[in-house]
């Protein structure tokens, strides 16, 4: 199964990558974005944003020599990974990665579509997603990760170079924007704050603040390496008022978070949590009336 991807990669012509269309990834981006905005379309499209968080605790878990006990994936979009290990330093680690994993996997991805590496970006993320299956405990996270899994596997066996060239980018942008959400989002009532604050002390907003500063860092990082694929275009990509849209979105979302315990035992289990609270009387219609404009002035020459 883990080789599968791999072989993919292989397949394809020449080196394993496809050229990118100059038209793509700045398009891409602004689809993604109005999606993104869609109440209906994230409530489905988090799943993705879940399984980079869990995979994140599972490979800064691994670094730091803690064994993996197993992953769960859960309908309401929160999730869990158990590992078992001495505490100290790498119990921190651990924690501080998960909300770090959507954003950091975006920014990887973005880099590769820079460098002209599609197919390898969707061959690693193919790879990436069977660790995780192997990894899941539970019913619903083996649904969500197979379902991704077989999209990108069909994209890779059977996308023209267009059509990868697509999904990469859009993969690439809704992690990159999606970093960004769930730390809006949660604040500081975020599990794995509330876990970091218990073991090093250190108040909650601090660790929140660590995690945004860095998601919008790597938003920003791998943004301008897609924007830049853009510039031969001649048209112009208005991200001061992609930045204002974010923004005004997501301002005074609560930050109250459904949470688990964390329990009392020599492993250490991660948790995901959801913040359910929706401001009334906002709708999609609503959503898409700034999301329209910036489509259309995108679309004028620079």
């Amino acid at each position: 199964m883990i080789a599968l991807p791999l072989e993919l990669v292989q397949q394809q012509p020449g080196t394993g990558s496809v050229p990118l269309p100059q038209l793509v990834a700045g398009p891409t981006g602004l689809l993604v974005f109005i999606a993104f905005l869609i109440d209906g379309v994230w409530r489905f499209a988090r799943h993705i944003s879940v399984t980079a968080h869990e995979g994140a605790h599972v490979a800064a878990g691994w670094s730091v020599g803690r064994r993996v006990s197993g992953v769960e994936l859960n309908r309401d979009a929160t999730g869990a990974t158990t590992t078992r290990g001495s505490g100290g330093f790498g119990s921190v680690i651990f924690s501080f990665a998960g909300y770090l994993g959507p954003s950091l996997f975006g920014l990887a991805t973005a880099c590769l579509i820079a460098l002209d590496q599609i197919t390898l970006a969707l061959g690693l993320a193919l790879f990436c997603l069977a660790i995780m299956l192997i990894l899941i405990r539970n019913f619903f996270g083996v649904i969500s990760v197979a379902v991704s899994g077989v999209l990108v596997f069909l994209v890779l066996r059977y996308g023209s170079p267009e059509v990868q060239a697509v999904a990469a980018c859009a993969l690439s942008w809704f992690l990159l924007f999606s970093g960004v959400r769930w730390v809006l989002m949660h604040g500081t009532g975020a599990q794995d704050a509330v876990d970091l604050t218990q073991r090093t002390h250190i108040p909650k907003f601090i660790w929140v603040t660590f995690w945004l500063v860095i998601t919008v860092v790597a938003a920003w990082v791998g943004g301008h390496l897609l924007i830049k694929l853009l510039a031969a275009t001649g048209l112009a990509f208005p991200r001061k008022r992609i930045v204002q849209i974010f923004t005004s979105r997501f301002r005074g979302n609560g930050a109250s978070a459904a949470t688990r315990d964390v329990p009392d035992s020599p492993g250490s289990r991660c948790f995901w949590p959801l913040n359910t609270g929706r401001s009334a009387g906002r709708s999609a219609a609503s959503t898409l009336g700034p999301a329209a404009v910036t489509l259309a002035r995108a679309a004028r020459p620079g």
